[in-house]
């Protein structure tokens, strides 16, 4: 998250940091294949096995 955020942008308050982060995580968990996870997101691998 720091290469990939926190030293890339520059944040106007703690609330604006608080809202970046918020959508980084959403993009990392939903949106962003990951090559451990057989370039499945997070999400797709969590809820294949939980449904």
């Amino acid at each position: 998250m720091k290469w990939e955020l926190i030293y890339l942008k520059a944040f106007d308050d703690g609330q604006h940091l608080a809202q970046e982060v918020n959508d980084w995580f959403q993009w990392y968990n939903q949106y962003r294949p990951h090559q451990s996870l057989k370039y499945q997101t997070p999400d797709e691998v969590y809820y294949a096995t939980t449904a």
